[in-house]
């Protein structure tokens, strides 16, 4: 406390931080004099009850002039954490730390509302002693899911391995059981990012569905994979011929034709030895497929040695001559029986 006096009114008096900006006047709070009148003025910055004693000066006596101050805490008001909802979502917002709560952008506290985009929401809490104090709390929205388009749209043959079809996507954490793939292919995600991928082993056309999972909103991945059948390639009837002979072979069953071992389809060639001949059929699709014809040649007729060439007597039976052969089903007429007379 500081203390001074003043000869000039003959006691003593004090100027004191007691009675002026201290304990007894609060933080923020002070007192003036003029005209006869006291005036306590400020913006009290602490808390608490203030009984506050202001000492009258000059004159004569000893007189205070006090009264008492009460400065009350703002209440310590809580929005709620911080949300992160779909578009669409109800939001419920409720305040504490209050008795009373109002909220901006038409918000009731406690009440579900539908947000739509990304806010940050201030309450004001209201206590018992009147006083307020403000929060504030941010509802993030975020965007549904989506699905790009299908990298192609692709038409395969059965048994022929895909190209990888891609499907970007955003805000999944992954996808659900596809839907309308043809057998033998899958779909799999990583890194926003749909793949399919396979051998379909089924013919036929096939819109395919993959459901987004995570994230927000209903969103699928959309597709088509055509799948055609091979060409059932018919490379004819196996042949037999004879050595050097002209043999024609013909495929059918697809549009165009491709022969092993040189052969022209439905040109003549000489077969020599005994081949099995493959052909590959294209169809209109670019399927292929093939089939197989096997062409024998048969050996020439072979005629061995007559078993005698004997030498008997006229009206004396023969002794039976043989000759073995190969490949003749039979004889014609004999020629040579009988001798030359001269």
């Amino acid at each position: 406390m500081y203390k001074y006096c003043s000869y000039r009114y003959y006691h003593c008096y004090y100027w004191c931080y007691r009675n002026w900006f201290g304990k007894w006047i609060t933080w923020g709070v002070t007192a003036s004099w003029s005209s006869n009148t006291i005036t306590i003025s400020g913006t009290p910055n602490a808390s608490g009850t203030f009984s506050y004693t202001i000492p009258l000066t000059g004159g004569c006596g000893t007189v205070d002039a006090t009264g008492t101050i009460t400065v009350n805490d703002l209440p310590t008001v809580d929005a709620g954490t911080d949300q992160t909802v779909c578009s669409g979502d109800n939001v419920t917002l409720s305040g504490s730390g209050a008795s009373t709560y109002t909220w901006d952008n038409g918000v009731t506290n406690n009440t579900a509302f539908t947000a739509s985009t990304t806010t940050t929401y201030t309450v004001t809490g209201t206590d018992a002693n009147g006083c307020q104090n403000t929060d504030q709390v941010t509802v993030t929205i975020t965007p549904d899911n989506t699905a790009g388009a299908a990298s192609s749209n692709p038409t395969v043959c059965i048994n022929t391995a895909l190209t990888d079809i891609t499907i970007a996507t955003t805000g999944a954490t992954g996808i659900g059981s596809a839907s309308g793939l043809p057998s033998g292919v899958t779909a799999s995600w990583s890194s926003n990012t749909i793949t399919i991928s396979g051998t379909p082993n089924a013919s036929g056309t096939f819109s395919y569905t993959i459901p987004l999972t995570g994230g927000c909103g209903t969103v699928d991945a959309t597709g088509t994979i055509t799948v055609n059948d091979l060409p059932t390639v018919d490379a004819g009837t196996d042949q037999t011929v004879c050595s050097g002979d002209n043999v024609t072979l013909s495929g059918s069953g697809a549009s165009t034709y491709t022969w092993d071992n040189g052969v022209t389809n439905n040109t003549a060639f000489t077969a020599s030895t005994t081949t099995t001949y493959t052909v590959t059929g294209t169809d209109a699709n670019g399927c292929q497929n093939t089939d197989q014809v096997t062409v024998t040649i048969t050996p020439d007729n072979t005629a061995g040695a007559a078993s005698s060439n004997p030498t008997v007597c006229i009206n004396t039976a023969l002794t039976d001559i043989t000759i073995a052969t190969t490949g003749a089903t039979g004889i014609g007429s004999a020629s040579g029986f009988l001798g030359s007379y001269s």
